[in-house]
C-alpha cells in the first residue's frame, strides 16, 4: 500500500453558479483545460451560503497548503 497521496493537481478555483443553481458553490481546476471537481453542500445544522463560500475557499486552497507544508517539512526535521 502506497503512503504516498495523490489528488487533482492544482491550481483549484472556488466559483459560485454550480450544477445549473446560480447559488451552489463548487471547485473546478483552474486552468485553459478547467473542469469540475467538486460541489459544495451544506450539510450540517446552520450552514448557510455563506458557510458553502467560505469552505469552497479553503477546500480551492489544499494544493497550496500542501505545497506550503512540504516546503516547511525540512525545516521541522530538523528541530
Amino acid at each position: 500500500m502506497s503512503t504516498t497521496a495523490t489528488h487533482t493537481p492544482g491550481p483549484w478555483k472556488a466559483i459560485k453558479g454550480m450544477d445549473e443553481d446560480p447559488n451552489r458553490w463548487g471547485i473546478s481546476v483552474d486552468g485553459p483545460m478547467a473542469y469540475h471537481i467538486a460541489t459544495i453542500e451544506n450539510g450540517a445544522p446552520g450552514d448557510t451560503l455563506d458557510t458553502e463560500a467560505v469552505n469552497a475557499r479553503l477546500i480551492a486552497a489544499a494544493p497550496d497548503l500542501l505545497a506550503a507544508l512540504k516546503g516547511l517539512q525540512p525545516i521541522f526535521t530538523r528541530l
